[in-house]
């Protein structure tokens, strides 16, 4: 899930697998904040139509969360 700090503020993710875990990029546009997350190992995958996009900490990363059943959240709001 990508959400800012307050309105307008930096972009942090929180991992879709594991709730807890979240990466503070420190960067207020989207490109740039994917970017720092990537290089500091977490996944952007393409769920599907359904699904959409979600993101993954480095240790979901390497556990493949996405592969498993039941192991990503589900998107809030409507469809995306």
């Amino acid at each position: 899930m990508i959400d800012r700090d307050f309105r307008g503020g930096p972009i942090y993710l929180r991992c879709d697998a594991c709730a807890p875990e979240y990466c503070e990029t420190g960067e207020h546009l989207f490109n740039q904040a994917i970017a720092v997350a990537q290089h500091k190992g977490w996944t952007v995958r393409h769920l599907g139509a359904e699904r959409g996009w979600a993101h993954f900490c480095p240790d979901c990363t390497a556990d493949k969360a996405w592969e498993r059943d039941g192991a990503v959240r589900p998107a809030l709001g409507r469809g995306r």
